[in-house]
């Protein structure tokens, strides 16, 4: 076999057997995304939650998000090997007589190679800690569209509940008024109540109809979150997250979190940005394997290597260095914010969970003294009172669930906790 057709073969054995399970991944998922989006009609006999969460816009943007972040995560292993490139050079003439030919062609071989690039991202684990980011920031992606699949679900709900409401107020406005027109014909009550109870009737259907009008458009709004999902009236909030995740302190929730982890690898990558900015202010290492081969060219290899020592840079590896270092900076002061911000969410949903929780155990059921109109209109209300509490409660809990939803697993674990 002559050199340059060892060459080839090397270069073809060497793409073939390069893997890329993180381009691989990041297909798959655009590829199930483009499928999606590509369904008039998503597929039927999914219920409400598993449709939501295989159709629904915001978790589509979650798996998008997570593909971006496998193809960086492709770029920074692949790029850490050797560039094989391959040029074909020649002359094209035209003649008068109409002829074409092509002359002098001659073809070459280029290997291209950041040797410090290379040793920094293979013998660093460097790969390995940026999939534990690649994981959590996917894990909080799926945590936001989880929140916002609650937030509307909830919303939907609670908008559903003062429809309800609002229709018994109307049916009990108009018993009363069949009441006050029994007493306008026994003449012991005046027209003008009368007419007075009849306008504010009218208001109240009027009333009606718009927060009926908002109750169909919050629905519309959901089946565009969920893409389409079947929605009930009697679905439950805790139905996102059957089995509430068991009580805990903000401390203890935040320490396994997504966020925690997400902030801890940041600060890691950072500072080992910060490492590379100082190797690379003193010294620049790369390689370049030219091999010209051409009919009348023998074939041979040769290594350039190029090694560049700044002595005066004007300034240049300085900035890189003190960059880096604001990147530090701004990786800390980042993950302290974030955790306040999450001390604090943690608080207020704490605080809104034990309110729920007094308002529910003080409900008590109506009074039996009351009789016709107000009598019905007051069980039924208990009712709803009971089920919309019910729905705070349960809105907060899945919330606080969320919040302290754990780390994903980290692939190389260990790298992340040298």
């Amino acid at each position: 076999m002559t050199l340059r057709s060892g060459l080839l073969w090397l270069a073809v054995a060497f793409g073939a057997g390069c893997a890329a399970p993180d381009f691989d991944r990041a297909e798959a998922l655009i590829d199930q995304v483009t499928l999606d989006l590509a369904q008039d009609a998503p597929a039927k006999g999914l219920a409400f939650v598993e449709h939501a969460r295989r159709y629904g816009p915001a978790f589509h943007t979650a798996r998008l998000r997570e593909a971006e972040l496998l193809l960086d995560l492709d770029q920074l292993r692949r790029g850490a090997l050797p560039r094989l490139s391959v040029m074909v050079q020649g002359r094209a003439q035209w003649h008068e007589s109409g002829g074409f030919s092509v002359r002098g062609r001659n073809h070459a071989f280029v290997i291209e190679w950041d040797f410090i690039r290379a040793i920094y991202v293979l013998f660093r684990n460097t790969p390995e800690i940026f999939a534990i980011l690649v994981a959590q920031e996917s894990a909080l992606a799926r945590q936001s569209a989880e929140k916002q699949l609650l937030d509307q679900l909830a919303d939907t709900l609670d908008t559903g509940l003062a429809l309800e409401e609002a229709g018994l107020t109307l049916d009990a406005e108009s018993c009363r008024i069949k009441d006050m027109q029994g007493e306008l014909a026994l003449g012991t009550l005046p027209r003008t109540e009368v007419a007075a109870g009849q306008t504010a009737l009218q208001s109240r259907k009027s009333a009606h109809a718009a927060r009926r009008t908002m109750y169909e458009a919050s629905r519309a709004s959901l089946a565009h979150g969920t893409g389409g999902a079947p929605f009930r009236p009697d679905l439950r909030i805790a139905a996102l997250h059957p089995g509430p995740s068991r009580a805990r302190t903000a401390v203890q929730c935040y320490a396994g979190s997504a966020l925690e982890a997400r902030n801890a690898v940041l600060h890691r990558i950072a500072k080992d940005g910060l490492d590379a900015a100082r190797i690379d202010r003193w010294i620049a290492l790369s390689g370049i394997v030219p091999n010209q081969l051409g009919p009348d060219s023998p074939a041979q290899l040769e290594l350039l290597l190029n090694l560049m020592v700044p002595l005066i840079d004007q300034g240049k590896g300085d900035r890189q260095v003190q960059r880096a270092r604001i990147a530090v900076a701004n990786a800390l002061i980042a993950a302290r914010e974030s955790k306040a911000a999450f001390m604090l969410a943690h608080a207020e949903l704490t605080l809104a969970l034990a309110e729920a929780r007094v308002m529910q155990a003080g409900l008590t059921p109506p009074a039996m003294a009351e009789t016709g109109c107000a009598a019905d209109l007051s069980a039924r209300l208990y009712d709803l009172e009971k089920r919309r509490a019910r729905l705070t409660q349960e809105h907060l809990e899945v919330g606080l669930a969320l919040l302290c939803m754990p780390a994903a697993p980290q692939p190389g674990g260990a790298a992340a906790n040298e």
